[in-house]
Parts: C-alpha cells; sequence; structure tokens
C-alpha cells in the first residue's frame, strides 16, 4: 500500500485554526505559486496542508486565501498564468460518447513489459462529482454552489461550482430517426479483424431502428459508393445484404466519403426527425483530401444546415484527434470499438442519446458583478474573440432553425449580455455538466453576491423557451479563521478531482518530454492534498486514489535512473493523461 506522507492514522478533531496555522498556510501556498520545491513530509508541512483542504469539522480550502497552485502554467518556469476575462465564451467540452476514454482505456488496459514484468496502471476509480438534484417539471436546471459559505470580512478566494442538471423524463414520443452510415472498407480495415467488428456494428444499428426510420449506407475506400439510398428500414432485409456485401481494399478517403454523406442526406433531410451521419475508420486520411482542418471544416458547415456527424473509431490505429474533432465540429458523438463484445453497447448508447435529447440551443451564462475578480477557470478555456463569434453564430443559427422546424420562437436575436457563455446545442437525459471558477471576494461586512447564473435552452419536453436564474451568495466571517468551518465538502471533493485530473495531465506532458523529476512533485503534490483530505473526512475514495498515485510514481521512479525508454515514456503519458482527461471532463 503506497501511502501520501501526509497521510496518516485518524488524529482527534482539530481546534479552530490559529492566526499562525492561517500563515502557515498562506507560506506553503506562496512556495507552490512561486514553483519552489517544498517537503511535504516534515510536521509543519502536514499542518499547513490541512488548511488546504479544511478542518475535520468541516473546514476551508487553500482557495480561500491565495491563488491555487494548479493555476500556474508548468511550460512558463511556475509563473502565474494570466487572468481570463470576465466576458467571453468558454469552450464546451460536452461530447456525448464515451470514445476518448474507451479508447484510452484500452490502450493503458494493455500494460507494459517493464524490467521482465507486466505493469498495468489502473484508472482513478473515484467519481468526484456529486449527486445533483434532477428537475422533474422541466427539461434542466442550473446550479451553482460556493466552496464557502462564509468569506471573511477581509476578503479572499473562493471556488464556485456551475452546472447544469437534465431531468430523467422520457419525450412525449420518440422522434423519427434518419441515419447514414459511412462505413471504411479501405485495405487496413481487413487487418485484426476490424471490417468483421465494424460490419456487426452496422449490423446491429440496422437492427435497433424501428422500420420506419430511415437508413442509408456509404462504403468508402479511394472512391465512394453509396450502397443503400436513404430509405424506411422496413424489415431490414436490403440494409443487411449491403453491409454483408462490403469488401476491403484501397486507400482512405474520408473527406470524399462525409460529403457523399452530406449531399445525399441533406435535400431528403426530415425536420421531424433526428438526422445524423455516423463515421466509421480505423485510421488516417490517406485519399482525396487529407487536411484534417478541411474535413472538420466539412461536419461545421454541415451542422451549420442541421446535420451532425457522430464519429466510431475502429481498432487501436485510428487518428483519434481527428475522429473527435470532427464529433466536435459536427456537434454529434464520439466512439471507440475496442472489440466485438463492446459493439453492442456503442450502438445503443448511440440510438439511446439519438433519441433522448431533452434540450437544444443550451446556454449557460455566468455573470460576474464588477468587484468579483476571476482567477481561472477549470474544465473549460475561455475562448478568443474570432471563436467565441464563431460559437456566436452557431448559436444563432441554431435558433433560427429550430423555430422554423420545431416552432419553438427564436430568442437570441441581438443579445450582447456581459459574462462567461458557454453553449451545447443539445442536452441529454439525465446528464449534468460543470464548471469550476475560482473568484476573489474584496472585504466587506455585508454578504455578497458572487455570481449569476442563468441557463436558457429549448425544452423539447414541453416544446418552449425556457430560461433560469440562480444567484449564488456567500456571508461573510468575522475572521478567516472562522471562514475555515464554512466549507461545502462536496463542492471541495469536486475541485479536489479537478485538480488531480490537472496535475496528472501535467504529469503526463512532463513524462512525455522526459521530465520525471517534474512528473514525480506533480504526483507527489497531490498524493499530500489527498492524503490529508482522505485522513480528515475519512474517505475511502480518496485513500484509493492515494495508492494509485504512489503507483504512478513508483513505476516512474523505477524507470527514472536511467532515463524513461520511449515506450515506457508513451505508456506512462498515456495513462496518465487518460486518468487526468477522466477528471476533468
Amino acid at each position: 500500500m503506497v501511502k501520501s506522507p501526509a497521510a496518516k492514522s485518524a488524529p482527534a478533531p482539530e481546534p479552530t485554526p490559529s492566526a499562525a496555522d492561517i500563515a502557515a498556510s498562506n507560506a506553503l501556498l506562496a512556495d507552490l505559486t512561486a514553483g519552489d520545491d517544498f517537503d511535504f513530509g516534515t510536521i509543519a508541512a502536514e499542518e499547513a496542508i490541512v488548511d488546504l483542504v479544511g478542518s475535520s469539522a468541516g473546514g476551508a480550502s487553500s482557495g480561500g486565501f491565495r491563488a491555487s497552485a494548479n493555476s500556474i502554467d508548468p511550460w512558463k518556469g511556475g509563473r502565474q498564468a494570466p487572468r481570463p476575462k470576465k466576458s467571453g465564451y468558454l469552450s464546451s467540452e460536452y461530447v456525448g460518447g464515451s470514445g476518448q476514454l474507451d479508447r484510452m482505456a484500452k490502450l493503458v488496459d494493455e500494460g507494459i513489459v517493464l524490467d521482465g514484468r507486466t505493469v498495468k496502471l489502473g484508472a482513478l476509480t473515484a467519481s468526484y462529482h456529486q449527486a445533483i438534484p434532477v428537475p422533474t417539471d422541466r427539461a434542466l436546471v442550473a446550479f451553482a454552489n460556493p466552496e464557502h459559505t462564509r468569506i471573511s470580512t477581509e476578503g479572499g478566494t473562493t471556488h464556485l461550482q456551475v452546472g447544469i442538471q437534465a431531468a430523467n423524463r422520457e419525450l412525449p414520443k420518440r422522434p423519427p430517426v434518419q441515419i447514414v452510415l459511412v462505413v471504411d472498407t479501405s485495405g487496413s480495415m481487413e487487418t485484426e479483424a476490424k471490417m468483421m467488428f465494424a460490419k456487426q456494428a452496422a449490423e446491429r444499428l440496422v437492427d435497433k431502428l424501428l422500420p420506419t426510420d430511415q437508413l442509408a449506407i456509404v462504403a468508402y475506400a479511394d472512391d465512394v459508393e453509396i450502397v443503400q439510398p436513404l430509405a424506411p428500414r422496413g424489415d431490414g432485409t436490403a440494409a443487411h445484404s449491403a453491409i454483408r456485401n462490403l469488401r476491403a481494399g484501397g486507400a482512405t478517403n474520408i473527406s470524399a466519403a462525409l460529403a457523399a454523406a452530406y449531399r445525399h442526406l441533406g435535400p431528403e433531410r426530415d425536420k421531424d426527425a433526428i438526422s445524423r451521419i455516423v463515421l466509421l475508420s480505423d485510421g488516417n486520411p490517406t485519399a482525396g483530401v487529407t487536411d484534417p482542418s478541411h474535413i472538420r471544416k466539412q461536419a461545421y458547415d454541415a451542422f451549420q444546415d442541421g446535420l451532425q456527424t457522430t464519429t466510431l473509431g475502429v481498432g487501436l490505429d485510428f487518428n483519434s484527434e481527428l475522429m473527435m474533432a470532427v464529433a466536435q465540429e459536427g456537434k454529434g458523438n464520439y466512439h471507440f470499438v475496442k472489440d466485438g463484445d463492446a459493439i453492442a453497447g456503442v450502438l445503443d448508447e448511440e440510438l439511446d442519446q439519438l433519441t433522448h435529447v431533452v434540450a437544444q440551443a443550451v446556454r449557460l451564462r455566468i455573470e460576474l458583478p464588477d468587484d468579483i475578480g476571476l482567477v481561472r477557470v477549470l474544465g473549460a478555456d475561455v475562448l478568443s474573440e474570432d471563436e467565441g463569434k464563431k460559437v456566436r453564430a452557431e448559436e444563432r443559427n441554431l435558433d433560427r432553425r429550430i423555430a422554423a422546424e420545431l416552432g419553438i420562437a427564436e430568442d437570441r436575436k441581438d443579445e450582447k449580455e456581459e459574462g462567461l457563455k458557454l453553449v451545447v446545442p443539445s442536452f441529454h437525459m439525465g446528464k449534468h455538466h460543470i464548471v469550476m471558477l475560482e473568484l476573489e471576494v474584496p472585504a466587506g461586512a455585508d454578504p455578497v453576491d458572487v455570481a449569476l447564473v442563468e441557463v436558457k435552452y429549448k425544452d423539447l419536453l414541453s416544446r418552449t423557451n425556457r430560461e433560469e436564474t440562480v444567484t449564488a451568495t456567500v456571508q461573510r466571517a468575522p475572521s478567516k479563521a472562522e471562514s475555515l468551518t464554512s466549507l461545502d465538502k462536496t463542492v471541495k471533493k469536486n475541485l479536489l478531482g479537478f485538480q488531480t485530473g490537472e496535475a496528472l495531465l501535467r504529469a503526463g506532458q512532463f513524462v512525455e518530454r522526459g521530465f520525471v523529476d517534474a512528473a514525480v512533485k506533480e504526483i507527489d503534490d497531490q498524493m499530500a492534498l489527498l492524503g490529508v483530505a482522505a485522513d480528515r473526512w475519512r474517505d475511502s475514495d480518496l485513500e484509493q486514489d492515494v495508492e494509485l498515485l504512489g503507483a504512478y510514481k513508483e513505476v516512474i521512479l523505477a524507470q527514472g535512473g536511467g532515463g524513461l525508454g520511449p515506450q515506457a515514456r508513451q505508456y506512462l503519458s498515456r495513462a496518465l493523461s487518460y486518468n487526468g482527461y477522466k477528471l476533468t471532463r
């Protein structure tokens, strides 16, 4: 069992932290912010870290007083990253499907041989996302939970958890479905039984459709062929026959395949149906236009015309970045078929999500008062002005199209509202999405509103526009020491998850570049923080994650003497990135 040096047996409850305790906490954070080394093995360090996590009675985090160490850019010598603007668009990491995680899990699962033994670094098992109340009378609900319910009259920093939760209700009537299945039949599909997997996936999809749902099948290698034009599925005989007759051979012309699919479905699109292009591929584009930016733009342009694109990667050698980008630009889902047994679940998930969209044109807006500072955003990036204009145009176009097709009135015409805005084109039943803000609160004696949170969306359950606002308010405490008792532990645990994920992503980057000491320090620091939290809260999930972080550290150190070899470096980087991605999405 690998333990953090700071994680010991559960102590007796601590008294309210003294001014000296708070000073020690601030000193530790100052060291972290400056990027200096800090010995986490000392008693003084352990006591300081306690203040980062909160007392056993439910204390506050380090965020109450100093900038988080995770706001440091590791590629800028430990300097503080610039603060984001308080108004603009945020990147949406909400992508349906589990392709990225499934693929990385498969790669991590394979393990690597180190010193004659196979090492498999497992995934962090804990889910840091706490239960969120599910709406019953509408499609979505917004929430805004401060990390501290009270903050000192002297001011300081805290975190705010903001998000959206969808209802678990079914639509009154399942919408009809139109799908164009675009199947890679290039020569590489013959290897590792990938053609067999692709055919199984396609036939499974046919079986899941209703007789009245419409399906077309496009096969592509060097050239493109529509092997079944768009038509009702009926008994499925024609579709199954077309799929079974597919043969592999040739190059991979993804661009031409998508162009043919968009041209074929576009004029036939039913405004009352859920229309989707589903692209299956096992590799990189090698024929036709191979520029990834061109292929991404194809998916983006198609979405402006109401056509969404889902991608499904087959095997381990496909271009995962391109497939995810096409899904993001096409506002579809991203899946990964790791073996034959996974096919049924992947296609079930896709069809289930297609028919369980409960809201569209979802916009989460977070407006901060003038006197509230924004230190950083976790779980999303603030987009550039040009990127923001692109998202705004997408939102406006979607608003017009939904009005024309579903009869839900336009409500996004000439808005120039301030605040951070995150737009999600489609939101699925039972899902939720969270971002975390680190905020700076000024000194003062009165309670302070730290944010106004608004969610605006097209409710498909009631076919109406909906809007809801929530105000996040923190009360005042006469001292910083007393504010330590106002921690919302569930928010803090979620924050620890974000921070652990970011630490793992940074460690993965360091490993990939051969910076073993820097990677170990990232893991050491996070082990110390999680160790104290696990100890003080008696949290078994956090304890397990501390042990797993220790296993990562052990493997990195074991290979660090002579430097990590390319294969080991790739595996460790992949495993670290997998866990980091899982905790920050």
